[in-house]
């Protein structure tokens, strides 16, 4: 059998001849008429030499481009299924961690994270059919579960901790540390620590970690110092502490533990913010980070969800320091 390129050549050169007895005949056309036997016969192979080129661009043509549309179907990729998601910038990180474990098994979905906002912006995302799933770092209103599904998946605490230079501090009871966000005690040494004062850390009244530490510790009531410098998300707390001494703030203990950061993680009360210690109730301060959707998603959705809820996912949460909520 002939390649595409040769039969090419072979048709060319075929058509060339083509044509040129196409010529013949047609400067001959009186001939045609006057030779009735001679006429039909010529008829008949002037015919048969039609069909023979039209033959020939047919195989030449289609050749071509048939490979050509081919080569394109075959080169053109599946188009992924995109599963949307926003929410809490607080509780992304458990959920991308086990989006890229999902997307490894799945090469055919991508889960696309928005820019984060915070549980209310995706519980809104979702009854609007914006987003595919919201990310939530806190129990959802009575209001909010209307009209949609919520699961918890993980728990994580949140942690107080201060610059790695306060040295000599490392427990405080309630009292204390309400003390330091009314602005009533501002030098470190009246703890324990250096002659330096107080730089305080706080957030927004609606985020989820400024609402848990007023549930468990400052008290619903208490009005924070107009000192205290506010922080628009969690890692601008955590970049604050990092950079500034003297600061104290308040963030998620996984991402203390996982990315082990050098700050100076404080005990409340006596009692340190440990795995073992939020398993057994000890440690109070934390928080549920579930998920949120339609109660009719799409199948990708669905499906991605049944993972987010299966052991498998609760073991990947585990080896990062986040709780599995089912235990």
């Amino acid at each position: 059998m002939y390649k595409c390129k040769e039969f090419s050549q072979i048709g060319i050169q075929i058509i060339e001849i083509y044509l040129k007895i196409i010529t013949l005949y047609c400067s001959n056309w009186k001939i045609l008429v006057l030779a009735s036997v001679k006429g039909d016969l010529m008829r008949s192979n002037l015919i048969f030499v039609i069909l023979l080129g039209m033959t020939t661009l047919t195989s030449i043509y289609g050749c071509e481009f048939g490979s050509s549309f081919n080569t394109q179907a075959e080169i053109q990729p599946q188009k992924k299924q995109e599963i949307k998601v926003n929410g809490s910038g607080s509780a992304y990180k458990p959920l991308k961690l086990l989006a890229a474990a999902y997307e490894e098994k799945n090469p055919n979905i991508k889960i696309v994270f928005y820019p984060s906002s915070q549980t209310s912006g995706g519980v809104r995302s979702v009854k609007d059919g914006v987003i595919s799933i919201g990310v939530s770092s806190r129990d959802l209103t009575a209001e909010e579960s209307k009209g949609i599904e919520y699961r918890v998946f993980a728990k994580d605490a949140l942690v107080v901790a201060t610059h790695e230079n306060v040295k000599g501090v490392a427990n405080l009871s309630t009292e204390q540390l309400k003390a330091i966000y009314r602005g009533d005690i501002n030098n470190w040494q009246k703890l324990g620590g250096p002659n330096n004062k107080i730089v305080v850390l706080d957030r927004a009244e609606d985020e989820a970690s400024k609402i848990l530490i007023r549930k468990h510790f400052l008290g619903k009531y208490l009005r924070v110092t107009s000192k205290a410098a506010l922080m628009l998300k969690e890692k601008h707390v955590i970049e604050t502490l990092l950079s500034t001494p003297d600061t104290i703030g308040y963030f998620s203990l996984v991402k203390a533990t996982s990315e082990n950061l050098p700050v100076n993680t404080l005990s409340l009360d006596g009692v340190e913010p440990t795995i073992d210690n939020i398993k057994n109730g000890k440690y109070k301060m934390t928080r549920n980070i579930g998920i949120v959707w339609k109660t009719q998603p799409s199948a990708a959705t669905r499906q991605f969800i049944e993972f987010i809820c299966s052991e498998e996912a609760a073991q990947k949460l585990e080896t990062v320091g986040y709780v599995n909520n089912a235990k």
